[in-house]
C-alpha cells in the first residue's frame, strides 16, 4: 500500500502538469487517455522489477522509517487467554565465572545438577500498534464507500426504471428511453447494457436529439460506463487520498471534453457551434459538488467547468504532433520511474560477506567480553522479529550487568530470608534506570515502548522503583560463536549454530546507528549460511 501511495501521488501529479502544460496543444481525447496510467497504477498493487533510479528508491529510506514508526507505536494491548504453564529452559554449560569467582549477579552461583526446572504461566497479549489501528480505519472507510456507491446507483436505477418510457431514435445503436421528470440532464447509464436517457427538453428539437445521442454514444463507445465504476472502486479504496480524489473529478472532466470531441467530429464542423448553444440549453448549471461514485454520465457542471467546456468547443484545435510525440514521451518516462520497484539492495551490490576481522570483533568484543558478564549475549535467548517482541524475562534473567546493591529490607520484601535470618537464593536487582539503559543501547528503546513480554515472572517493588529475580541456576547464553555474517547498508546479520538452547541455527540482525554502535534488530531461526568470509589479503594462504 506504501508503495502505491507514493508512486501513485507522483503519477497524478506528474498527469495534472502534462494535461496543464500541454492543454492546447494535444487532442482531447489524447488528453483523456493520460488517466489511465493513473487508474493502472491504483489498481494494480504490483510493481516492475527494480531500477536504479525509480520513485520507490528514492524515497526507500523514508517510507522504510514511517513503516517502522507506524508499527512500533503502540496504542492498547488486548489481554489473551493464559497458556498452560511453561517451563525455564534447562542449562547444561556451567555458569559464567568473572573476576572474584561469583556468578553474574556477584554472588556464589548455586549448582544447577539436579535442580527442578522453575515453571510459569506463560501469559500472552496482543499488541495493537499505529499502524493495526489504520488498517481498521481504512477497512472501514472501504466498506462505507462501497455501500455508499451501491445505494447512489440503486436508487438512481430504481427511480429512472420507473419513470422512463422508450423512445425510438433512429440510427442509435442503443436502447434510448425518455425519462419526464427527476433526471437533470441526459445520460448513459449500464454497464453490461448501457441505455440513454433523454430528458423531456432533449426531444423538442431534432437538433438538440442528434447533438445528445451523439455525446451519448460517444461515452458508449469510449466504455465510460466501465470507467466510472473503476474510478468508484479507486475512490472506494483510497478514499482517504486527496490527489485520488482530484484526479477522480479532473478525469470525469476531461471524459466529457473528449465526448465532445468526438460528437464534433461525427456531426462535423459546421456542427460545432450549435452544438455548443444545445449544451448550454440542456446542462444545468451545479451549485455543489455532484455525487462522485454516480456510474451515469450526466451532464451536469459548475459555472468554471461549463464556461472552460464551451470555449473548448469554440476554439475547435488541431492535435501538434510534436506536442503529442512530447507528451507520449514524458508520460513514459514518468511510468517509468513510478511503475519500477525499489531497487534491492542485493541487486546493486550492496550485500557484502563480513571480513575475518569483522566477525572477530563480534565474537570477542560486541558478544562474549571474555572475563565479564555480557548482556548482550542474553539478546540471543529468545526470538523476536522486532526488538518490542524481545522476552525480557529471558534477557534480564541473570540481571542486566549494572552493580545494583541491595538493602536487608529489600532482600526481606523479596522474601530472600528463611525464618533463620539466613539468605536463601542470590537475588538480583534490577532497577527501571538500569533496564531503560541497557534497552535504550541496545535497542534504541525503553521499557515502555516494548511489549514488556516477560516482566511479570519478576517481583516489583514500586517504592524502589525496581524487579527481583531470584533462582539457583544460570541462563547466561555464554559461548556465542558467529561463523558468519553479512551487510547490506547499516544492516548486519550474523548467523550462528545455537548450541546453547540446542535448536539450529539463527540469525541475529542488527542495525549500525550514526554514532558506530549496533542495535538489535531480530533473531530468527535460520537455515545454515552458505556465506564466505572474506579475508584481508595476504592473511591466508
Amino acid at each position: 500500500m506504501r508503495e502505491i501511495l507514493l508512486t501513485s501521488s507522483v503519477l497524478i501529479l506528474a498527469v495534472l502538469l502534462l494535461r496543464r502544460a500541454f492543454r492546447d496543444r494535444i487532442s482531447r481525447r489524447a488528453q483523456y487517455v493520460l488517466w489511465a496510467l493513473v487508474l493502472v497504477r491504483l489498481l494494480v498493487p504490483v510493481s516492475l522489477p527494480g531500477a536504479d533510479f525509480s520513485v520507490l528508491s528514492a524515497a526507500e529510506p523514508v517510507g522504510r522509517t514511517v513503516t517502522e514508526r507506524l508499527e512500533q507505536r503502540e496504542i492498547y494491548r488486548v489481554p489473551l487467554a493464559p497458556s498452560p504453564m511453561g517451563t525455564a529452559p534447562q542449562v547444561t554449560s556451567p555458569a559464567p565465572q568473572i573476576e572474584g569467582g561469583g556468578s553474574p549477579s556477584g554472588e556464589a552461583a548455586a549448582p544447577s545438577g539436579g535442580e527442578e526446572a522453575f515453571s510459569y504461566p506463560v501469559i500472552r497479549e496482543r499488541v495493537v500498534t499505529a499502524a493495526d489501528l489504520l488498517t481498521v480505519l481504512w477497512l472501514i472507510g472501504i466498506a462505507a464507500m462501497a455501500v455508499w456507491f451501491l445505494v447512489t446507483n440503486l436508487r438512481f436505477w430504481q427511480k429512472l426504471r420507473r419513470t422512463r418510457a422508450p423512445y425510438a431514435a433512429e440510427n442509435c445503436r442503443y436502447p434510448v428511453y425518455l425519462v419526464e421528470a427527476g433526471l437533470p440532464s441526459p445520460c448513459l447509464f449500464g454497464l453490461f447494457r448501457p441505455a440513454i436517457y433523454l430528458t423531456p427538453a432533449v426531444v423538442t428539437s431534432p437538433e438538440r436529439l442528434r447533438h445528445v445521442l451523439a455525446h451519448e454514444t460517444a461515452h458508449a463507445r469510449h466504455l465510460d460506463p466501465l470507467w466510472s465504476l473503476l474510478r468508484s472502486v479507486c475512490l472506494a479504496v483510497y478514499w482517504f487520498d486527496p490527489l485520488v480524489w482530484i484526479a477522480a473529478a479532473v478525469s470525469k472532466a476531461d471524459g466529457e471534453l473528449a465526448c465532445d470531441e468526438a460528437a464534433i467530429q461525427a456531426l462535423g464542423e459546421g456542427e460545432r457551434i450549435p452544438y455548443g448553444k444545445t449544451l448550454l440549453s440542456l446542462i444545468p448549471v451545479r451549485t455543489g459538488p455532484g455525487s462522485p461514485l454516480l456510474s451515469a454520465t450526466t451532464m451536469t457542471a459548475d459555472k468554471r467547468q461549463l464556461k472552460d467546456r464551451i470555449t473548448r468547443i469554440a476554439q475547435g484545435q488541431q492535435t501538434r504532433a510534436a506536442a503529442l510525440f512530447l507528451v507520449l514521451a514524458l508520460a513514459a518516462g514518468v511510468c517509468a520511474v513510478t511503475f519500477t520497484g525499489a531497487k534491492a539492495d542485493g541487486e546493486t551490490g550492496g550485500v557484502r560477506s563480513l571480513t575475518g576481522d569483522e566477525l572477530a570483533y563480534f565474537n570477542e568484543e560486541f558478544f562474549n567480553q571474555e572475563g565479564t558478564y555480557s548482556i548482550r549475549n542474553q539478546f540471543l535467548n529468545s526470538l523476536y522479529e522486532k526488538p518490542e517482541d524481545i522476552d525480557l524475562f529471558e534477557l534480564f534473567y541473570c540481571g542486566t550487568g549494572i552493580d545494583a546493591p541491595m538493602t536487608d529490607e529489600e532482600l526481606r520484601q523479596v522474601g530472600s530470608f528463611d525464618t533463620a535470618g539466613e539468605l536463601i537464593c542470590p537475588v538480583d536487582k534490577m532497577s527501571v534506570e538500569a533496564i531503560n539503559q541497557v534497552l535504550l543501547e541496545n535497542t534504541g528503546l525503553t521499557l515502555e515502548e516494548t511489549g514488556r513480554i516477560g516482566m511479570d515472572y519478576f517481583q516489583y517493588l514500586p517504592e524502589y522503583d525496581a524487579y527481583y529475580h531470584s533462582h539457583g541456576d544460570t541462563n547466561y547464553f555464554s559461548g556465542v560463536n558467529i561463523t558468519a555474517g553479512e551487510r547490506v547498508g547499516d544492516t548486519i546479520r550474523l548467523y550462528y549454530d545455537d548450541t546453547f538452547h540446542v535448536d539450529g541455527w539463527k540469525c541475529v540482525t542488527l542495525e549500525e546507528q550514526a554514532d558506530g554502535s549496533y542495535w538489535f534488530v531480530s533473531n530468527q531461526p535460520s537455515e545454515r549460511p552458505a556465506i564466505p568470509t572474506v579475508y584481508p589479503e595476504g592473511s591466508r594462504c
